[in-house]
Order: C-alpha cells, then sequence, then structure tokens
C-alpha cells in the first residue's frame, strides 16, 4: 500500500467518532483507487483526498483549490485532473445538489478563463455537462459537452475527452441522432484505452454503449466483447457500477437469467452511494429482471421505485426514462 493511502487513512482516522461508518466506506475506496492503479504513486494522493474532502462536505472547494493550484505547470495538471476525474463521476453520482454542483463548476471555469488554463476549463466543462444532463437540459448539455470535447483536445486531455464524447453520445440519443450517438461513444472507447485511467473509463464507456443497441443480440456481443476487454488487476469501487447495471438489464430482456446475475455485482457497487441514483438505477435494472420472470406486480414496484430514486436526485432524464417503461408495463398488464 503506498504512501498516499497511508496519509488518507490519517485523515480519516481524524473524522469525528459519529462517523464511523463514513470512515469504514471510505478506507475501502481509498483501497479500491490506490491498488494496482496505472497512475503514477505522486498522482494516486488527490483522488483519496478528494473523497474525504467530499464526506467532509467540501469537496468543490478542495477540487477549485488542487486544480488552480497546478494548472500552469502542465507536465502536472494532466495527472492532477486524471486522477480527479474518478471522484467526479462519483461525486456526480452521491445526489449531492446538482444546482450545487453546476454553481460550483461555473466559477472555476469563469476563474480558469481569467487565468487563460485550458485545463481548469475543461474541467469545469465536464462537470457542467453532467449537471445539464441528468437534468433532462438536453440542448445546454450538448453544447457543453461540445465545449468540453474541443477544449480536452486542445490541451491533449485524453482522460477528459473520452468521458465527455461518452456522454455526449447520451445527449445525442435523447435527442433522437441515434448516428451520432452511436459514433461517439465508440470514439470515447478508442481514448478510453489509450488513457492513463483505463480501469476507470474503460467501464464508464461500455456501461453507455450498451444502452445503444435495439436489438439485444447486438448488446449480447457487446457484453462478450467487454468481459474480453476487462482487466482483472483493475480495481475501483464505483466505475463498474454503471456496466454491472446496464449488463444485468440487457440479460434479463435476452431472458439469459443466469448470466442477469451481473445484476448482484451492480447492487453491491450502487451500496456505495447510499441515497443516491445508483439505486435507482439498480431499481430499474431489476424491474427487467422481474419482468423477465413473469412478477409484473413486482416489476411494476421497482419501477416506481426507480423513478421516485431518481427524481429525488435531481436526474430528470432517468426518471422520465423509468416513467415510461411503467407506463408500457401497465399498458401490458391492462391489454392482457
Amino acid at each position: 500500500m503506498d504512501d498516499g493511502f497511508h496519509a488518507l487513512q490519517g485523515s480519516i482516522d481524524g473524522l469525528p467518532g459519529g462517523q464511523v461508518g463514513w470512515r469504514e466506506r471510505l478506507m475501502r475506496e481509498g483501497r479500491g483507487f490506490s491498488a494496482r492503479t496505472s497512475l503514477s504513486r505522486s498522482s494516486r494522493s488527490p483522488p483519496l483526498k478528494a473523497l474525504v474532502a467530499h464526506v467532509d462536505g467540501g469537496w468543490e472547494q478542495h477540487s477549485r483549490r488542487q486544480l488552480t493550484r497546478v494548472w500552469d505547470a502542465p507536465e502536472v495538471a494532466g495527472h492532477t485532473f486524471d486522477a480527479l476525474l474518478c471522484v467526479t463521476e462519483y461525486v456526480l453520482s452521491t445526489g449531492d445538489p446538482y444546482d450545487r454542483l453546476a454553481g460550483s463548476a461555473k466559477r472555476l471555469r469563469a476563474q480558469a478563463q481569467q487565468a487563460g488554463a485550458l485545463r481548469g476549463e475543461a474541467f469545469a466543462a465536464t462537470v457542467l455537462r453532467e449537471t445539464e444532463l441528468f437534468a433532462g437540459n438536453l440542448e445546454a448539455a450538448r453544447l457543453h459537452l461540445l465545449d468540453a470535447v474541443r477544449l480536452s483536445r486542445e490541451v491533449g486531455a485524453v482522460g477528459g475527452e473520452s468521458p465527455a464524447r461518452m456522454r455526449l453520445g447520451e445527449a445525442l440519443l435523447s435527442l433522437g441522432d441515434r448516428p451520432g450517438a452511436r459514433a461517439q461513444p465508440e470514439e470515447a472507447l478508442e481514448l478510453a484505452h489509450v488513457s492513463p485511467i483505463p480501469q476507470h473509463l474503460v467501464y464508464l464507456v461500455y456501461g453507455a454503449l450498451l444502452r445503444l443497441p435495439d436489438e439485444v443480440a447486438e448488446a449480447l456481443a457487446l457484453i462478450a466483447r467487454a468481459e474480453t476487454v476487462f482487466d482483472p488487476r483493475w480495481v475501483c469501487s464505483f466505475c463498474p457500477t454503471g456496466y454491472h447495471v446496464a449488463a444485468g438489464a440487457v440479460c434479463a430482456r435476452a431472458g439469459e437469467l443466469a448470466r442477469a446475475g451481473v445484476l448482484e455485482r451492480a447492487e453491491r457497487g450502487a451500496g456505495g452511494w447510499p441515497g443516491g441514483p445508483w439505486t435507482a438505477a439498480v431499481a430499474e435494472a431489476r424491474a427487467e429482471l422481474l419482468r423477465a420472470e413473469g412478477e409484473l406486480d413486482a416489476a411494476e414496484t421497482a419501477l416506481r421505485r426507480a423513478a421516485e430514486g431518481y427524481s429525488a436526485a435531481g436526474q430528470l432524464l432517468n426518471e422520465r426514462r423509468a416513467r415510461k417503461a411503467l407506463e408500457g408495463l401497465l399498458r401490458a398488464d391492462v391489454s392482457a
């Protein structure tokens, strides 16, 4: 275990006694970041410290301080920005208010623009693209995503461009541009493989890719392709969750109930986000499995739980999808 993890352990030990559960969770998450990561030893500490800052309520201030400290030093800035990307995805999935996160990102963007720091602008666009997309502001999300792609490309931030293209594909799909939606995540996957953080990004991109196929057979082929790519040495407590949720839903729709056991892994991963939207995502995928098993009442309950969970987390785009699936289930039940 490296020095960065031991530094995290010291920080966690200093948390108030009432946060014992958080201490245990952070220790577990810290090991996921530290063990067998491709990041350099010196770049492991930023994400670990960011986790502590988030649980202590100061992630926005911490990340802004870390970024402004290095954005004038390109040789250091790249490592710091890449190291914070996974934690950023985590924070955006914890149920923190998106308007607060967006406000912080806008302040960071203004500061970066004033300083002429393109990497700072790219990171701010990373946060803004997610908040707009999850809130269902699709056109605003598309514009922020295009900006994030451009800025990341300009500074050579492959680790930033990959998730920007992944989310751009999701926005285009919701806007009805299926050809564009397919092209973006495929390019995102190529970038993920050559990025400094493939152990995070490859999972994220495959999770997005699995939502694209109309045909179940194509989606199953994607799962088979993904499983040959994942490196067993990759350790992350968070990023595989989206892939496991999407894969479990696909296997359930295909009637591959034995393979739908992948959903159990998604449920374990969602446990890292108490009260966040991943619990809703697992419920939505679980509804697919219940429907395939003929448990329509239970599937209806699961979809209602998913829609309510997305709503509480402010993920209006996902809430709409869950409610649409619920309406379809209810219509099928009536017609039967």
